[in-house]
Parts: C-alpha cells; structure tokens; sequence
C-alpha cells in the first residue's frame, strides 16, 4: 500500500512567478543599510541562501516574492523600496532583462512586451498596451493567479517597481508610474518619463535668443538693424537648440546601446553557468524556482528522480526530471504531461499525489510528487522472500484498487512491477 503520510491541498490557481531579479535587488538594498549578517538572515526567513538569487532570471514563485516584501518591509521601512527600481538596472540584474530587450529600441517596446520580464513558465499574467505617446506610455495586466496574492498590494508595487526601471534601459528619467483603475484579476497602469522634445529645444532657446537679440537691438534706433538682430538671434539659437537635441538623443541611444551590450554579457554567463551546473550533481540547487533538491534516489533511460523540499513551505517532495534530450522529444514530454494530468485526476490514498509539473527553461519536464517512506514489493521479497499469503491478498487488492481508479480516469499504467510498488 502507498502510505498516506499527509495531505497536499490541491490548488485551484496557478501558482505564477517571477523573476529572481527583484529579490537580488532587496537583498543589495538590505544588506548596504544594515549589513550582510542581516541580508543572510532575511534570506534564512525565506528558506533561501545567496546562490538562490544570484542568477536574477531564475523563476521565484509570487508567493515567495510576496513573503520576501513582507519581510523586507519589516526590516528597512516601506521607503527602502524607493531604491529598488535603480537596483533592477546594475549590472548582475541586467540578465532579467534581456529577453525584452532583444530588438527593442525604445521604452514602448519593453513596455509592450512586459510579460516576457516575468518567468515565461507558469506565467500567469498577461500584458496589453492601451496607448502609448512620446514619453507616456498605459498598458493592462491581466492575471490568473490566486487574487489573494494581490489583497495587500505589495506585489501591485512590485509591479510599479519594475515598471518604473525600463526608462533607465533607454537612458530616460522616470517622472512616474501610476495605477490608474483596478478591477478584478486586472489593473491598469500608467508610465512616464522625461524624454527630450526636437520643438521644445529649438523653441526654448530660440525665444531665449531671440529676447537677448531684441534687448541688444534696441540701444538701436534703426529698425532694419532690429529686425536682422532678432532674426539672427532666433535662428542662432534655434540651431543651438537643434544640436543639443541631437546631442541629448545620442546620449540616450548610446546608453541604450551600452545597457543592451551588457544585458547580452550578463545573459551569456548566465547560461554558461547554468550549463556547467546542470552538467554536475543537482543536489542543493533549486528547480522550477521552489525546490531544492536533495539526495538522488534513482534514474532510468530517459530521467532521475530526486528528494526535494518545497521552499515556500517546507514541504518534502520527490521531483522526476526528464532530462533535456528527451523533453525535447514530443512523444516523451507529452507522456509526462499525461502522467501528471492523469494521477491529477485519479485521486487515490493507494495512487501518489501530484504536487506540481511543468518545464524548466532548458526544456527539461519535471514532474513533482509527494515523497513516499518506506520500501518497495521488491525490495521486501528479496529481504523475506515468500510473503505471508494474508499479505499477498492485501497488497494485491489494494492494487487492484489503485488500478481501477486509475482505469476511471482513463489510464492503463503499462509497468506494473513489484520496484513500482511501494
């Protein structure tokens, strides 16, 4: 018989993630008011360590990200947070980025493709731009996840945080973010930024010119001599105004520039890293963005399965990777999503209980399930040898149970095999 050790609530949201990238800039906040001791603390409080949030495009569960504001804003105040926008945009956070970055040329562009800066597995929110006009730009969010998540509005300034740093890409101040409605699973927002204007610039200094032209013309009582000083000064400084225009546009396109280049650095190794740590032992990595492997308990042909530990709540969990070659293979990546749907659906206490399933962003399928103690039919008929025939008839109609309600959610198991039974 499957011992029924505990209950996994089964959750009627997705969960939904984010990035890595917001936690890292906490932590550097933390840490630069109050010292490292304390950041190491208010990673202990999430059951994180340092190598959790050095890759800032690792995926983070909302619910973590949440708990993390939570305590962040008990430590450093609410207007700590003011620092996390100009945080996002150093220079080993920059890798968050990149995605959106790829082909962007202004704000609108990052804007209008927001969504991609949040984990695109799991993803649960959905971005639209409603307009957009120099220097401004209104989009929705729409999202899936559990509403509870958004009662205290810390991931709403989550948002507005991470809003508020994409005119820094591009080199602009942001003059604000704003939400401007709210209605359930949706909000609205609004972002502005400083952005220099070719009419503004001529216009300004033309008239400034054009008024210093007039006052000097005026010692003269010669009306032509008047008109020509004004005219020469109003065209002065309009191509003064037109070079500074210029001037401040390529400032601003270099720093794009620049700010691209080291995105796509930043990016590169971060996927070398991830290489060299996946071509290793897993075991103390964290997958999915909320477990941390343990010890490996076995693999096959095409996967492993390790222990692992839920990090949000401590839940202990055993987690099947398919490993990347054979996730790539539809037929091998469809049969794991069916296994998850189908032990979904065929709640038993003799059937293992699905917790959560997906891909990674290597393309690796994972599968996470309740983690079972004890051992095996095989290995208990190698240890006794012949079982006791009272035990024989309880094993096999609890079975034959497990089996039929399998069979009711429209599986045949195809592998029945004392090793598959525990």
């Amino acid at each position: 018989m499957v011992p029924w050790l505990y209950h996994v609530n089964r959750r009627s949201f997705p969960i939904g993630y984010a990035r890595a990238a917001l936690l890292k800039a906490l932590l550097r906040i933390l840490e630069g008011r109050l010292g490292a001791d304390a950041g190491d603390a208010w990673l202990a409080s999430l059951r994180m360590v340092r190598a959790d949030v050095e890759d800032e495009t690792r995926p983070v569960p909302l619910s973590a990200i949440r708990s993390a504001m939570q305590s962040f804003v008990e430590r450093c105040g609410d207007a700590a947070l003011s620092e996390v926008s100009r945080r996002l945009l150093d220079h080993d956070n920059l890798g968050a980025w990149g995605q959106v970055l790829r082909g962007s040329v202004t704000p609108h562009d990052v804007l209008g493709r927001f969504e991609a800066s949040e984990s695109e597995f799991g993803r649960t929110t959905r971005w639209q731009t409603v307009s957009r006009s120099p220097g401004s730009w209104t989009g929705r969010v729409d999202f899936a996840h559990d509403p509870q998540n958004e009662s205290d509005g810390l991931l709403d300034r989550a948002r507005r945080l991470e809003l508020a740093a994409v005119p820094g890409l591009f080199g602009y101040k942001t003059i604000a973010v704003t939400k401007r409605s709210e209605e359930a699973g949706a909000r609205i927002y609004g972002v502005t930024w400083g952005e220099p204007s070719m009419t503004r610039s001529i216009a300004l200094l033309a008239g400034v010119f054009g008024l210093v032209s007039i006052g000097t013309a005026l010692f003269s009582r010669n009306a032509l001599i008047v008109a020509a000083a004004v005219s020469l000064g109003t065209l002065l400084g309009g191509v003064i105004g037109w070079m500074r225009f210029r001037d401040a546009m390529r400032r601003i396109e270099a720093s794009a520039h620049a700010m691209r280049v080291r995105a796509l650095e930043r990016s590169l190794h971060l996927r070398e890293t991830n290489v060299r740590t996946h071509a290793t032992n897993l075991e103390g990595s964290v997958v999915a963005g909320q477990y941390r492997i343990g010890r490996r308990m076995g693999s096959g042909a095409s996967g492993v399965i390790y222990e692992a530990l839920r990090i949000t709540d401590g839940l202990p969990v055993a987690i099947k990777l398919l490993r990347a070659v054979a996730a790539q293979e539809n037929v091998a990546s469809d049969r794991l999503r069916r296994e998850a749907e189908a032990l979904g659906l065929a709640w038993h206490p003799n059937v293992v209980e699905v917790v959560d399933y997906g891909s990674l962003p290597d393309g690796t399928a994972y599968l996470v399930m309740e983690l079972l103690h004890g051992e095996s039919l095989s290995s208990r008929l190698e240890r006794v040898g012949k079982l006791p025939l009272s035990d024989v008839h309880r094993f096999a109609l609890q079975v034959c149970e497990a089996l039929a309600a399998l069979h009711a959610a429209g599986v045949v198991h195809r592998d029945i095999k004392p090793s598959n039974l525990i």
